[in-house]
């Protein structure tokens, strides 16, 4: 894959946005209609949502905590990295594999194929965050009404810029990381079966199933946490909640990522000089 797939990651992009802006809003009113994010946007004012504490924070969120979100992700990313380089393994590839240096060639192609898969994910996310700034508060305070003689009582203050963007650039890089992971995991799959639709369907499949277990065992178990015992839960929530539901630092989970991601490339570097040999 030598050439960027500008129109694969602009159909990406795309493609990753819609998906959040028909993402299903979630409050805490009984009376609430379901209704996607672009219908709240325009049905509502900033008034409604000050009222609601749906401030940017929880926009943002909002937008990739749709199931179909993470069960597209190995589509969303194979379409712009895997399906290119699919269509060079029906070519030449063996010839510029041995004849230069395997080892270029294996890192090359293998962050190029990831990179440009999550690069199409995580720009179209960031399409969509930048598209709702406009329409949302930037800071809801939380407020404790008075009881037993207290004042009223705001418990929250406003993010300061900083925290803000730290906040968006952490979501931002683990769901890089993440669809970087799952890029690798559909490559995989790729190079053992030869079939771009097992690569694509086996990881959705299996995203559909982990999401859904991870909610029967939440409601089950009366704790909202227990959502998170799925690693898929690391694009639906916020990086702050999968971090305190285990405990981890935000350093420990980067680097719990980056371990998935080095062990999928040696699997990736067998599998390529198995392919070789067939």
């Amino acid at each position: 894959m030598k050439r960027i797939p500008i129109q694969r990651i602009a159909f990406a992009i795309i493609i990753t946005a819609a998906i959040c802006f028909v993402s299903p809003v979630y409050l805490e009113m009984h009376d609430m209609p379901n209704m996607s994010m672009i219908e709240f946007m325009f049905k509502y004012d900033k008034a409604f949502y000050m009222e609601n504490n749906f401030d940017m924070i929880r926009v943002m969120n909002n937008g990739a905590n749709g199931i179909w979100f993470t069960v597209f992700l190995p589509l969303k990313v194979s379409i712009t990295g895997l399906f290119s380089f699919g269509d060079t393994m029906q070519g030449f590839w063996r010839l510029e594999y041995i004849r230069g240096s395997k080892r270029s060639y294996r890192i090359r192609n293998f962050f190029n194929i990831c990179g440009v898969g999550a690069m199409g994910v995580t720009l179209g996310y960031l399409l969509y965050t930048l598209a709702v700034i406009p329409f949302f508060p930037y800071y809801t305070p939380l407020v404790i009404p008075p009881h037993d003689g207290l004042p009223e009582e705001i418990i929250n203050s406003p993010l300061t810029s900083l925290e803000f963007l730290g906040n968006i650039f952490s979501k931002l890089g683990i769901l890089f990381l993440f669809s970087f992971l799952t890029s690798a995991i559909c490559l995989c799959i790729f190079l053992a079966t030869k079939n771009r639709y097992k690569a694509v369907g086996i990881p959705l499949i299996c995203f559909y199933l982990l999401i859904n277990i991870s909610n029967s065992l939440s409601v089950k178990a009366l704790d909202a946490r227990m959502y998170y015992v799925s690693p898929t839960a690391m694009v639906a929530g916020s990086a702050y909640t999968f971090r305190q539901a285990f405990n981890m630092s935000f350093g420990w989970l980067l680097l719990a990522e980056l371990l998935v991601i080095a062990g999928l490339y040696v699997l990736y570097m067998k599998l390529l000089d198995w392919r070789l040999k067939r």
